[in-house]
């Protein structure tokens, strides 16, 4: 018998010996053999089972299944374990809630009936050794008792106006009538991190309080900034709001506020009581297809084991929601590509990471759609790695096709080479904290081969509540210290905060064909070049900027800031014209053939440059029309100059109409008025525009005056 017909026999045993287990609420552990005909009854019978390469587990559709399943083997190339659904209906439902009885007689004690707050007669949880992470009223996510309400002035948090170190603040008008040692603080303490620890002693300082806590606990270890923000939670005197609660870990009784007249039998009111409801550790070749996961308190889907220890898992056609940390969790660390795939799930009301892969080679996360993320400020993650939509620091990642809505920080985080971030709708982020972007890198280093390309990224909120500052921080596309090497094309970016493009501390950056779009309400720049450190490592050198549309929708809204050290300077060829030099020796045309546009503030300056930084009194400032820029430094010789205002009486809010598809396939707009777009093309009105998947376009009343005719951006091409 020769190798190749030893080979084939084993695949053909294998398969023989592969086995489908089936499971349904009308099953039995007892009396089923598992099979359709007979099937088993519950996650605590399957958790027994060996399974073999080539098995695959069904749930009954429209069924519920309350437990964590644990998988009980691996797979092998070409024979997967499976784990899906079988029948018809909505997908089986694997599920870590308790419902709270509905029947007040012997399950509940009104403890107060203003505020109306109930409270458990029994223990809720006693399956897990956690704090408790979710509950939910009728079907929505409850954020734990808080003080002050996130409804209060300055966005829900109190002010300190000092600090001892790291181990206390100074409140000067906290009150000490009420003593809240033992109650959780959550710390603001910088734009991009909230942080929180248990209050250990709550004294008297002044004419109001000072309180301590473990500065073990609180990662800002330079000492706290003072004038910032903090709430005061995890304490029953805080339940004030429909819906608040407070779990007790000793006693594991559960206290929550309800409308006023109300019992809890008016609610469904749930709490999770499992860490995880799908666990794999060093397990390969496993496929979870088609189940909805709800309730974890922990983590939905779990994959984890030793270092190399795993590979080769997929999530597919999942709903994932409500989980108290993250939705799709890898925590496998690997050397080689673990080939992790994400793909086609829903992902909803996670507090910390939705799908978190930080320390995981080889991840493609295609075709999600992940919602309200991190939006709890007292239940998320802390620290910088926290409130993320997708996150993924290690190489060969892909995220494409995703729709990312409403994410308390950033909606991907990303930073080693060979990154892809590709086709994604990211829209409402920077909920919760900000100086953070719809998709942000950071300390790339060496990194080499990222690309973000044909995205469409908008509405970064931004949140400077609880800070000592007024200006919202939020951008759409941010490239942190040392990201370098990374192409930035095709997006189409809007309506952040603070700019739709931030270059920060990074080199060999090649920005081109993207439409960056301003915002009216709080934003300074439209795009930001900036380098505040020192070093070359942190030099803004071999920058492309071309062929790129940036208009500046509000009045005193910059088009493009530069803010650079003096060795920039020479690079960017930001030297002052008085002084005589040949103006940018070593830039190449690297800024150049792109349109900037204020229509509303044309003719005034638009581009605003700050260089020579870091030599004390000699800082150069200088405002120049796209003109003047052109003029002084050799820059954009073919940009144009793009729209004005030819009546100044138009709102140039309402005069503003932005466009954008981010859908796979083409659509059509019908424009409601006469409207130009920046090409100089004239629209009347009730005409269609077609657009195709992942483009946007910007256009404004006809009461503006059409672009010269002598349009060198379209005129060149280099």
């Amino acid at each position: 018998m020769n190798k190749l017909t030893i080979i084939l026999l084993i695949i053909v045993s294998l398969q023989a010996n592969a086995t489908d287990y089936y499971f349904s609420n009308r099953g039995s552990d007892a009396t089923g053999n598992g099979s359709q005909a007979a099937p088993y009854a519950s996650i605590e019978k399957l958790n027994t089972l060996n399974l073999n390469p080539g098995d695959r587990v069904f749930f009954k559709r429209g069924d519920t299944f309350y437990g964590s399943i644990t998988c009980g083997g691996s797979g092998t190339s070409g024979n997967n374990i499976v784990f899906s659904a079988y029948g018809n209906g909505a997908k089986p439902i694997i599920t870590g809630f308790t419902t709270l009885s509905k029947t007040t007689s012997g399950n509940w004690t009104q403890i107060s009936t203003v505020p109306n707050i109930w409270e458990t007669t029994n223990p809720v949880n006693n399956g897990l050794s956690t704090e408790l992470r979710i509950v939910t009223v009728d079907g929505r996510d409850m954020e734990m008792g808080r003080y002050p309400n996130h409804t209060s002035s300055w966005g829900g948090y109190l002010k300190y106006e000092n600090h001892d170190g790291d181990s206390a603040i100074i409140d000067n008008e906290l009150p000490t009538t009420t003593n809240w040692t033992g109650a959780r603080i959550v710390i603001k303490y910088a734009s991009y991190m909230i942080d929180t620890a248990i209050i250990t002693q709550h004294i008297a300082s002044g004419g109001g309080s000072r309180l301590s806590f473990d500065p073990e606990k609180i990662k800002k270890k330079s000492g706290l900034p003072n004038n910032w923000g903090y709430i005061i939670c995890n304490d029953p005197r805080t339940l004030d709001v429909h819906g608040e609660w407070y779990y007790d870990k000793s006693t594991k009784k559960l206290r929550i506020c309800l409308k006023a007249g109300t019992t809890p039998a008016n609610y469904t009111i749930k709490v999770s009581s499992i860490a995880k409801t799908f666990t794999a550790t060093d397990r390969s070749y496993i496929v979870v297809d088609d189940i909805r996961f709800e309730g974890a308190n922990e983590y939905g889907i779990s994959f984890q084991g030793s270092k190399n220890g795993s590979s080769n898992t997929v999530v597919q056609n999942c709903d994932v929601q409500y989980c108290g940390l993250n939705g799709l969790h890898c925590g496998v660390n690997t050397d080689a590509d673990y080939n992790w795939l994400v793909l086609r799930n829903f992902i909803a009301d996670c507090h910390d990471v939705s799908v978190y892969a930080r320390n995981t080679r080889g991840v493609t996360v295609y075709g999600n759609t992940i919602k309200r993320n991190g939006l709890l400020t007292t239940m998320g993650g802390v620290g910088t790695q926290a409130l993320i939509g997708v996150w993924c620091a290690r190489s060969n990642y892909t995220l494409r096709r995703n729709y990312i809505d409403s994410i308390g920080y950033v909606g991907t985080r990303w930073t080693a080479s060979d990154v892809m971030i590709d086709s994604n709708y990211i829209t409402n982020f920077t909920l919760v904290i900000d100086d953070g972007g719809g998709t942000y890198s950071g300390n790339g280093g060496s990194a080499s081969n990222r690309k973000v390309l044909h995205n469409v990224i908008v509405n970064g909120l931004g949140n400077a509540e609880g800070t000592n500052r007024k200006d919202f921080r939020s951008y759409g596309i941010y490239l942190d210290n040392s990201s370098n090497n990374v192409e930035v094309a095709y997006n189409i970016v809007g309506n952040c905060k603070d700019g739709a493009f931030y270059l920060h501390n990074s080199k060999n950056i090649n920005v081109h064909d993207n439409l960056f779009y301003g915002s009216s309400i709080g934003q300074r720049q439209v795009v930001w070049i900036c380098n505040d450190l020192d070093g070359d490592q942190n030099m803004i050198s071999q920058l492309q900027f071309k062929h790129n549309t940036v208009i500046a929708r509000a009045r005193n809204e910059w088009v493009m800031k530069i803010f650079v050290r003096p060795a920039d300077s020479a690079y960017l060829g930001l030297i002052d014209e008085a002084s005589g030099a040949t103006a940018g020796t070593n830039l190449n045309n690297g800024i150049d053939s792109n349109i900037y546009a204020r229509p509303f503030n044309q003719d005034s300056a638009a581009i605003y440059a700050i260089w020579g930084t870091y030599v004390a009194g000699s800082e150069q400032k200088r405002y120049y029309t796209n003109a003047q820029w052109e003029k002084a430094f050799g820059h954009d010789v073919h940009t144009a100059n793009a729209l004005r205002l030819a009546a100044p009486g138009v709102n140039d809010d309402k005069a503003f109409q932005f466009h954008y598809n981010f859908s796979t396939q083409d659509s059509i707009i019908t424009l409601d008025r006469s409207l130009i777009d920046f090409k100089g093309s004239v629209y009347a009105p009730g005409k269609q525009y077609k657009m195709t998947p992942y483009s946007g376009a910007v256009f404004l009343d006809s009461k503006a005056a059409p672009p010269p005719k002598n349009n060198k951006r379209y005129q060149h091409s280099d």
